[in-house]
């Protein structure tokens, strides 16, 4: 099996280039592969002919969709778009990652796959317009994942800085507010693995197991490191000023993946390798 893996410099990218099980690969960073332009993916499907591309590109800063919303649109709604339709020409398999904020948090339980997209700002709703334009331009062999919170060694988002921010600081005000699922990289790495072996297709949810919020991987990071001396509090989403209002629960359901493959571990046990994986490249 030939993998392309798209976006290659990104923090989920680098997760799959480690795995041996995706050893076989051609990746291209952004410079090498601008998903927004056609040509050049037709160009690299015709030069590579890879039997799976997996699709790790995206505009992922909120901020940044929210001021840049057409760049938003071009790099997590056109591009997976065009990508998908490429594969589709060539009998290809496609591999995308979307994301939970693809639902607006309304209700009390968990969002399924059935549970229908209703995002509230520039990335949330792009990505869902993404997921949108695979489905409508692709192959019914298409897999999208919807994932939350990844954390990883090269991930800049703040459930992956949560240990330098731990060391660093004497006090932490963090959200305990807002709920949802964590996702170790190397977790999503497997779990695709397994829905590409046994050709699953349409959209799936994975994430680690349990609900949480920052706060409390906060306070689980500062009890592993042992560090008595940070105060770590508790506070709501309105403590801070955001211009952007996300969703108070989003947290997926993973029945679905967990019914076909077996239970997926804790998030607590996920974060504890991640802490072991960050002493080795220190």
């Amino acid at each position: 099996m030939k993998y392309l893996i798209v976006g290659a410099n990104g923090a989920l990218a680098q997760y799959f280039l480690k795995d041996e099980r995706f050893s076989d690969n051609v990746a291209l960073t952004h410079e090498e592969l601008d998903i927004t332009d056609d040509e050049m993916i037709a160009d690299a499907i015709e030069k590579h002919k890879p039997n799976v591309v997996i699709n790790c590109a995206a505009l992922s800063n909120i901020h940044a969709c929210e001021e840049n919303p057409g760049s938003a649109m071009l790099v997590n709604c056109l591009g997976p778009t065009l990508i998908a339709k490429a594969t589709k020409d060539k009998g290809i398999k496609l591999v995308h990652f979307s994301t939970a904020s693809v639902f607006n948090g309304k209700g009390d339980g968990l969002f399924s796959e059935k549970d229908i997209p209703r995002a509230e700002y520039a990335y949330a709703s792009t990505k869902g317009m993404g997921e949108a334009g695979i489905m409508l331009e692709g192959d019914k062999k298409d897999l999208i994942v919807r994932i939350s919170w990844v954390f990883g060694v090269t991930s800049k988002s703040f459930v992956s800085r949560i240990p330098k921010l731990v060391k660093s600081n004497t006090e932490l005000y963090v959200n305990n507010e807002q709920i949802a699922k964590a996702t170790y990289a190397k977790d999503v790495v497997d779990a695709t693995f397994k829905m590409i072996e046994t050709d699953k297709k349409g959209v799936w949810h994975f994430t680690n197991s349990g609900e949480t919020t920052r706060y409390e991987i906060t306070e689980f990071v500062r009890k592993e490191f042992g560090i008595d001396e940070l105060e770590v509090y508790p506070v709501k989403c309105d403590y801070f000023v955001e211009k952007i209002k996300q969703p108070k629960r989003n947290a997926l359901d993973i029945t679905r993946y967990e019914e076909r493959f077996g239970k997926v571990r804790s998030w607590q046990d996920a974060y504890k390798e991640y802490l072991e994986e960050l002493k080795t490249t220190q």
